[in-house]
């Protein structure tokens, strides 16, 4: 972060053509001659501030231990607002619960404009949104408040599939996973998919596609295990791998040959 900072400080200097040591109160980037009290959240001297064009506090340095929203920011931490004057990134001064989810302290945490939780680092093992997770793992998180994706400590069971330990399961924004790896054969909406393979949904939670453990049937037809099934989004099959032969609109296909389907189910090809 205090290299991403020294940056964006650099970038408001040069580009106003004003050294940092000419800087007056009222420009973007100033030093403060004395420790001082800006918006409410006490400042360090001889540090730089920088202001939003209009006027709001964007960064500064604390002066002293501040909590805010909650949890203790510490003095000599860097602090980072949205131009509301919301918290948008800093450093905690010690382990912390946020959310529901413990955070670890002396690294960098971020927020949303609306309150919730960006990013952080996990104090200690923990469960999140009902997955057992490492200590010091770095979570994403959307701006509703659910987790990106995690590395489960162990094999879970989630949305029909049993996912794999070690293994990213990614979530959509809405909660449903996006993807993951299957740590066992799982039953997902009437078809068993085979272990150590991906398997993807849409975001309705519907399975896009996904590696048949067995030699499985569906609207009558046999598809290949082994081969990838692919589905549209109302559930229908879009694609697969006959098993078997087969007779479609009176025409024959061998078994091994991939077959496609349109959207309301008829055959396409």
């Amino acid at each position: 972060m205090r290299f991403l900072l020294t940056a964006m400080m650099l970038s408001v200097m040069f580009s106003s053509g004003i050294s940092a040591a000419n800087k007056k109160p009222d420009n973007s980037v100033v030093f403060l001659e004395k420790d001082t009290e800006i918006q409410g959240i006490p400042l360090k001297a001889k540090e730089m501030v920088v202001y939003y064009e209009s006027g709001k506090l964007q960064v500064g340095v604390l002066s002293k231990d501040f909590m805010l929203c909650g949890v203790i920011f510490p003095s000599g931490g860097t602090l980072i607002f949205y131009e509301s004057g919301k918290i948008k990134e800093g450093t905690l001064k010690n382990d912390a619960v946020i959310q529901a989810v413990p955070f670890k302290s002396g690294k960098p945490i971020l927020f949303y404009e609306n309150g919730y939780i960006e990013r952080g680092v996990l104090a200690e093992e923990s469960i999140v949104q009902g997955i057992k997770i490492e200590k010091n793992t770095l979570l994403n998180f959307y701006s509703n408040g659910n987790v990106m994706g995690v590395k489960p400590m162990e094999d879970v069971s989630i949305q029909g599939g049993m996912w794999k330990t070690g293994k990213i399961i990614a979530f959509y924004e809405n909660g449903n996973i996006q993807r993951g790896t299957l740590g066992a054969d799982s039953t997902v909406q009437g078809i068993l998919f085979k272990e150590k393979t991906t398997l993807e949904f849409f975001n309705n939670g519907k399975v896009k596609t996904g590696i048949p453990a067995s030699d499985t049937e569906i609207s009558g037809l046999v598809f290949k295990m082994g081969k990838p099934l692919k589905f549209f989004d109302n559930g229908h099959l879009e694609s697969g791998t006959l098993a078997k032969e087969c007779e479609i609109q009176s025409k024959k296909i061998k078994a091994g040959k991939t077959v496609t389907f349109k959207e309301d189910g008829t055959f396409k090809k």
